[in-house]
Formats: C-alpha cells, structure tokens, sequence
C-alpha cells in the first residue's frame, strides 16, 4: 500500500467520522430549538426538563450600615452609597466605610470578586465602558 493510498484510506475515515458527529450535533441542535415551553414531547416539555427559572429579587442590605455584614452585602452597600461606579470606585467606598479593616488594595480585590458575583446573580447590572465595566444598583 502506498502512502498516498493510505492518506486517502485515513481521510476517508475522518469524514465519515466527521459527517457522523455533524449529523448528530444537527438532529440534537434541531430537538433542543424544537422544544418550546408549550410543546410537549412524550410526557416531558421544557418546564418539566429545566425546571423553574429562578425570578431575581432585589438585594435586601438595610440602609444603616453594619460592620457585620457579608462581604456580598457590604460591596453592595459601598455601590448603593456612590450609585454607580467602577471597581475602583466601589473599593474606594469601601475603604472609607471600614478604613481599620480594609486599605485600598485588599478592598478593591473584595469589589472586584463580589461586583462579578452579584452581577452573575443578577443583583446588580452594568455598563461596558472600553474594557471596563461600570456596576449600577438594579431598579
């Protein structure tokens, strides 16, 4: 066997390999955009299979601050108190509210990590701005 007769016999492989594999991500692609909220297939339907999506509530941090407060809880209260800002700003916030605990540094570290946090749980939103992002209190 030459080697071109084997490089055919191996590409020829792949694309079988390969039209498999496309026709099945087709037929799974196709199944998942077919299954509506309504529709039913067998005895399931998409409420039943993903189950209940999670409504957002609004954070609950009270309006005194509390030096006991979670971490969560006091990023945002930093960013109630300024409105919106950047990372730097919520840190800065931050810093002033517990200057015997935090310097800038380890706050902005803190704002950085939970500013992401609630933005995933969907408890505070944001703008992009160039390659930053700018975090504003939910309404």
């Amino acid at each position: 066997m030459s080697l071109k007769d084997k490089e055919n016999e191996i590409l020829s492989s792949l694309e079988i390999l390969y039209r498999g594999k496309v026709e099945f991500y087709t037929k799974k692609l196709e199944a998942i955009l077919t299954l509506k909220e309504d529709e039913t297939v067998g005895h399931l339907n998409a409420k039943s299979v993903l189950g209940d999506i999670p409504k957002v509530t609004a954070f609950n941090v009270p309006l005194q601050y509390d030096r006991n407060f979670s971490q969560d809880q006091k990023v945002y209260f930093a960013l109630r108190n300024i409105e919106s800002g950047f990372v730097d700003d919520v840190a800065t916030e931050l810093a002033k509210l517990q200057s015997d605990t935090y310097d800038f540094d380890s706050a902005k570290k803190i704002a950085t990590q939970k500013l992401s946090k609630l933005n995933g749980e969907q408890k505070i939103d944001f703008i992009k701005i160039g390659n930053k992002y700018k975090y504003l209190i939910k309404k």
